[in-house]
């Protein structure tokens, strides 16, 4: 029996490393109209877009945990995944495996979804500001709903330092920065108030130009369609990464 699960999981672990992968080498082309508006950003915005993002992550990290922890069915995730987990006839893994992915997935929906509502309320609203303690909040919560789905809790401290370099590692515009914000995840280290602000500055440069229009009223809901776009590649890269810890964790112990 301990074979066969080993099989299905080391088939498994192939499939999710080519799903990363191809994550990894995907190619986005940059659309003609940030050529256009980039000029006109305001010089101080970076710096500015850098602070929020600082704050809102200190905020969540200090402040706002329990509030995240209060929209996660814990209890229902932990069973979840307890059920899950539970050999099958020698295959845990096909249906089980299958069962964490579902629900990883049904959570990034509702997470992504919330970004985009909130981002296109502010953007015709005029605010490209304010939405950022929000969308903070629910990168993270996509990040550890994402993790409990596998079994990760997310009041270990690791998983701070984790999340945070997994948003690095999917929405870094600079490749040397995003292959060394992947190479971390192996093994989560470092100082929580430095990766937050390694963490902020890859948000600010990422998403500038789309903040900057977001604060255009009306116009401003183009720019808001950027939470979508951010939530849908941090939730997808961190349902990988739990998926691939998992699987790896699980065959070390069956192999011993």
């Amino acid at each position: 029996m301990g074979e066969d699960q080993a099989r299905v999981l080391r088939r498994a672990l192939r499939k999710t490393l080519r799903e990363e992968e191809r994550f990894l080498s995907r190619k986005e082309e940059r659309p003609a109209w940030k050529e256009a508006v980039e000029g006109k950003v305001p010089e101080q915005l970076h710096a500015t877009l850098d602070l929020a993002f600082q704050k809102a992550f200190r905020l969540v990290f200090l402040q706002g945990s329990g509030l995240i922890e209060r929209t996660i069915p814990e209890e229902k995730l932990r069973r979840g995944f307890a059920e899950a987990a539970q050999p099958d006839g020698g295959r845990p893994a096909r249906k089980g495996l299958g069962r964490m992915k579902a629900s990883a997935s049904r959570g990034s929906l509702g997470g992504t979804a919330l970004a985009t509502a909130s981002g296109l309320g502010m953007g015709l609203a005029g605010l490209g500001l304010p939405d950022i303690p929000l969308l903070t909040a629910v990168l993270l919560r996509g990040i550890y709903r994402a993790g409990a789905c596998y079994g990760f809790s997310w009041r270990e401290p690791r998983e701070k330092l984790f999340a945070l370099g997994v948003i690095r590692a999917a929405l870094a515009p600079d490749a040397a920065e995003r292959d060394a914000a992947f190479r971390a995840l192996g093994e989560p280290a470092g100082e929580l108030e430095e990766e937050i602000r390694r963490t902020a500055a890859v948000l600010s440069q990422a998403l500038l130009l789309e903040k900057f229009i977001q604060g255009i009223p009306l116009v401003g809901a183009a720019g808001g369609l950027v939470n979508n776009r951010a939530c849908s590649r941090v939730f997808r890269l961190a349902a990988i990464q739990y998926r691939k810890r998992y699987l790896r964790e699980r065959l070390a112990a069956l192999e011993g």
